[in-house]
């Protein structure tokens, strides 16, 4: 099976994730996961999936349609011997009509937005620091951009100029609500590691700014920011708050 024919049957894959156990979608699912261009594809058509769903059950029709529609069909009831071309058009009806079709065309010209919210995002990181593991090893940083490059990750970041000067440990490659994130750690101290998390900025609805914010959830304290069209979050590990924000 090549990507094309993947594409054409994960187009048909329900966003929601019931379908991972048919059969018929078995291979095209493998292919998906071996494969980092067809996994971005398919991310962004779940994504867009999801949108749409939000998007569509979020409309409303104007609460008197139901009695316009009712009184447009009693005009033309009372008219019906007479030829389709000569009947009255309930004006209204169709205005009403209109404005729905055109306040969905005008969010779906939007395209679809991210599921994440820049908090919700940090959230969810600050919560996978607790269980980190490292899909590659090395301490060049180079080397490890260039293992998450061919794992479908972000990797054409900038690290903080105060980070570079430490060596590097390992990266992994994570997944957030369909998002692709990078993870690099540094070896900062004696015991002492922080960890250094990419998205693509795009895929949060409301990504922080270039000055870092400092975010504190769970006990633990992070700084986030955005810039070059990434958001970063660092994170440290017996890592204090004075000394996180010296590393950025």
């Amino acid at each position: 099976m090549d990507n094309e024919q993947a594409r054409l049957i994960l187009s048909a894959y329900r966003h929601t994730g019931e379908d991972a156990s048919d059969p018929i979608f078995a291979e095209a699912l493998e292919q998906a996961r071996v494969d980092p261009e067809l996994a971005a594809w398919f991310a962004g058509e779940r994504r867009f999936d999801e949108a749409m769903t939000r998007l569509l059950g979020a409309q409303h029709p104007p609460e008197d349609l139901r009695q316009t529609l009712m009184l447009g069909n009693k005009v033309v009831s009372l008219h019906q011997r007479r030829p389709l071309w000569a009947r009255p058009i309930s004006w209204l009806a169709v205005a009403a009509a209109l404005v729905l079709l055109l306040g969905l065309v005008s969010q779906l010209r939007q395209g679809p937005q991210p599921a994440l919210t820049g908090p919700q995002y940090a959230q969810e990181i600050i919560e996978l620091a607790g269980a980190i593991t490292l899909g590659k090893f090395s301490d060049s940083a180079d080397d490890l951009k260039s293992w998450l490059h061919t794992h479908g990750s972000p990797h054409d970041f900038a690290i903080p100029p105060r980070l570079r000067g430490y060596a590097a440990i390992g990266c992994q490659t994570y997944s957030v609500h369909g998002a692709k994130v990078s993870l690099i750690c540094f070896m900062v101290g004696k015991d002492q590691v922080a960890h250094l998390f990419v998205v693509d900025a795009s895929e949060l609805r409301d990504a922080p700014g270039k000055s870092p914010a400092i975010v504190r959830d769970r006990g633990q304290v992070a700084a986030t920011w955005s810039a070059g069209g990434k958001t970063y979050l660092l994170i440290g590990t017996n890592v204090s708050e004075e000394a996180l924000r010296r590393l950025i």
